[in-house]
């Protein structure tokens, strides 16, 4: 069985795009957003009146202040929301909104190490009308050669740990046998690869040649929503 576990606060019209391919690939995605947030409820919504296998779960600590003073968007505080109400079975995606993943990855379970922390690449999606180009490239099991290929993923992978928009794991890994959790802050960086570095000891990371695909910009909206609405 796989999961997806994602946040998605102002990022319905990511949503839109990436929730139809994903919905097709998941057992059960578990979306964490706000009560407030009724665009992406929608989308949410109408996906789930053909699968049927999304779970919403609502929480307001995305903005809610901690000792570190105010918070602009705690995403470590709503992925263990989300992890604390959902069953702690089998294979999960810690990920993102804005990717679309595999439609193979379920194939290749079976091969995983199961006590390791899986990444995988991705491919930068700007327009929307390059999503289809890009999806039929997985059935034709084609690699996309990619700056970010080396330029940030490997760099990510020896010195930071697996990041945060793909990591996939089993909840039978010895690694995290104690119990696991997300540091909490005031923004949303460093809260992945500070989970890899703290449960997943370098030995126990892998990258996969896989990759997922990333609509629009990377590294910018830490602090909450900043860029443009997507296409």
């Amino acid at each position: 069985m796989l999961n997806l576990l994602i946040t998605c606060v102002n990022y319905s019209d990511y949503l839109s795009y990436t929730l139809p391919y994903n919905v097709t690939i998941f057992d059960n995605i578990y979306i964490v957003t706000t009560e407030q947030d009724k665009n992406t409820h929608r989308v949410i919504n109408k996906l789930n009146s053909i699968k049927q296998n999304i779970t919403t779960l609502y929480t307001n600590i995305f903005f809610e202040d901690g000792p570190w003073g105010k918070t602009h968007f705690n995403k470590g505080g709503a992925l263990n929301f989300g992890l604390s109400n959902i069953e702690h079975k089998d294979w999960i995606i810690i990920g993102d909104a804005d990717i679309i993943y595999p439609s193979n990855i379920i194939n290749q379970l079976p091969n995983l190490e199961i006590e390791c922390l899986h990444g995988m690449y991705r491919y930068k999606i700007n327009k929307s009308e390059d999503i289809l180009a890009a999806i039929k490239s997985y059935e034709r099991e084609e690699v996309y050669n990619t700056y970010l290929k080396d330029a940030i993923i490997q760099y990510g992978l020896r010195k930071h740990g697996i990041i945060g928009y793909c990591q996939l794991f089993n909840f039978s890994s010895t690694c995290i046998k104690n119990g696991f959790s997300y540091p909490q802050g005031p923004t949303a960086f460093a809260v992945d690869t500070q989970f890899s570095r703290g449960y997943f000891p370098r030995k126990y990371r892998r990258l996969n040649k896989n990759y997922c695909l990333h609509l629009g910009e990377i590294c910018i909206n830490w602090k909450g929503r900043i860029t443009k609405k997507w296409d």
